[in-house]
């Protein structure tokens, strides 16, 4: 469960759980609902979107491609879009800003391409 990987983390690390949140750009009560594995909203399971992901997986210091193994609310199409964004991340000019950052440029990047109806490629 993705609750028990963070708490392990958090334990391993000597980390709070307010530092782990600050460490990953997320509020400390999500994480801590997370942990739980429980929304108290609805009374479901957490369901965290890629970005999330992607920020828990930076937060773990591990592959966002090992995170998403434990979260099976995923689509193969948004663990597609976690493998993609997995390659670019390690050929990306912006490595050194903050995750929060990166994750900012890359969307205004989609949303000019989207506006100006440009389609991404790659090599």
């Amino acid at each position: 469960m993705l609750g028990n990987i963070i708490r392990q983390y958090r334990m391993d690390k000597g980390l709070s759980l307010r530092a782990f949140a600050s460490r990953c750009g997320l509020s400390h009560s999500y994480v801590d609902m997370l942990e739980k594995g429980h929304d108290p909203r609805n009374g479901q399971s957490p369901r965290p979107s890629i970005d999330t992901l992607i920020a828990l997986a930076k937060g773990l210091e591990i592959e966002a491609r090992e995170l998403m193994a434990h979260a099976d609310h995923l689509s193969s199409a948004e663990r597609q879009d976690i493998e993609s964004f997995a390659i670019a991340y390690r050929e990306d000019p912006l490595s050194d800003l903050p995750e929060h950052a990166r994750l900012c440029v890359e969307r205004f990047i989609q949303r000019m391409r989207h506006k100006y109806g440009v389609k991404e490629t790659r090599d």
